[in-house]
């Protein structure tokens, strides 16, 4: 029943999206009128257990992306020097 869908693959057919795995870069899948419900529970699971909204991961996602871009940046400036 559960689909793990990861980069560059299809999503099967009569299979939604029902939240995103950051981690493994992966997308999980579940029958379309089942998958809505998930996302729902998994959104208020990350609210109640974790004190995280699907706003603030987003966010704390692209802080983490630009810190790294940045200390790549400076590490090959410092290569070259």
């Amino acid at each position: 029943m559960k689909i793990e869908v990861r980069e560059c693959e299809m999503i099967p057919k009569g299979y939604g999206i029902a939240y995103y795995c950051y981690d493994r870069l992966s997308a999980i899948c579940y029958p379309i009128p089942i998958n809505f419900l998930i996302s729902l529970c998994y959104t208020v699971y990350l609210v109640l257990k974790r004190g995280i909204t699907p706003r603030s991961r987003e966010a704390e996602l692209r802080k983490a992306y630009d810190r790294g871009f940045n200390a790549g940046r400076w590490s090959a400036m410092w290569e070259k020097l």
